[in-house]
């Protein structure tokens, strides 16, 4: 990557909503997909935390299975998620709510 340099700190994607597995995965890989950012550092980031582990566990085993060198962390919080990133991507799940007509 044209003005990298070793002296600089390795870049660092904070994907904000990381609970969305299959979204993260995707975003992931595209990212680690590029040698420039193979070594980058990725800070998980969700409200969930069941969902989040989840997602670091499928980070780790992408990053594995192409090679990267990348670092993966996860947080439930905000303000470490956000602490000197780089850059930021936001997810959002909607809710899926159910809705009846008339009583039940």
């Amino acid at each position: 990557m044209q003005g990298y340099s070793t002296s600089m700190s390795r870049p660092k994607i904070t994907l904000v909503g990381a609970g969305s597995t299959v979204f993260a995965k995707n975003i992931i890989g595209d990212v680690l997909s590029f040698p420039e950012l193979a070594d980058c550092v990725v800070s998980l980031y969700d409200i969930d935390e069941e969902r989040l582990a989840t997602s670091k566990i499928v980070a780790r085993k992408l990053a594995s299975s192409v090679n990267a060198p990348a670092t993966i962390e996860a947080t439930i919080d905000r303000r470490r998620a956000r602490d000197s990133r780089q850059h930021r991507l936001g997810t959002r799940a909607i809710d899926r709510v159910c809705a009846r007509a008339g009583p039940r």
